[in-house]
């Protein structure tokens, strides 16, 4: 397991014993492999990745992350993303090119369907307060306004 650190807007993470020998063993395969935590927003935890080092200047190539093949949620870290990257080690680059590809949309397709669900959640909850029998819906008002308010009633302008 990672430990990780977070101080406000730093997180700090330390590398683990079997961190640095899935990634030496990265380095056996290629010596531009290597194994880079990344934090993932959906789910709010770290996400192992296996990047390839393309040279000065440019950004490493993400090769593969570690997840769940159906929910796409991160996995801990653990030898089966080793395995992953090396039976790509052969393969046609089209074909890998194809199941990256298809793994993307899988997890645009999760990302849309949670964010469906959320917005439907909203709605169900604020339609009926728009809708009800002549009542503008209840929105939150902070207590600045009701000061102002009691201030105004105090003073006999109404409000």
């Amino acid at each position: 397991m990672l430990s990780r650190t977070t101080l406000d807007f730093i997180s700090i993470s330390e590398r683990t014993p079997q961190s640095r020998e899935i990634d030496r063993e990265l380095r056996k395969l290629d010596d531009r492999l290597f194994l880079d935590p990344e934090m993932d927003p959906d789910f709010d935890c770290l996400v192992w990745t296996v990047k390839y080092h393309m040279g000065a200047g440019q950004a490493p190539a993400w090769i593969a992350d570690w997840r769940d093949p159906d929910t796409r949620r991160p996995l801990d870290l653990s030898w089966g993303l080793w395995l992953m990257v090396k039976r790509r080690e052969g393969r046609d680059p089209f074909a890998l090119r194809d199941s990256i590809r298809a793994d993307n949309e899988r997890t645009r397709t999760l990302r849309a369907e949670r964010t469906h669900a959320a917005y439907e959640e909203i709605a169900n909850d604020i339609i009926p307060r728009i809708k009800s029998a002549g009542h503008s819906a209840v929105l939150h008002r902070g207590p600045h306004l009701r000061r102002s308010r009691e201030r105004r009633r105090s003073l006999g302008l109404g409000g």
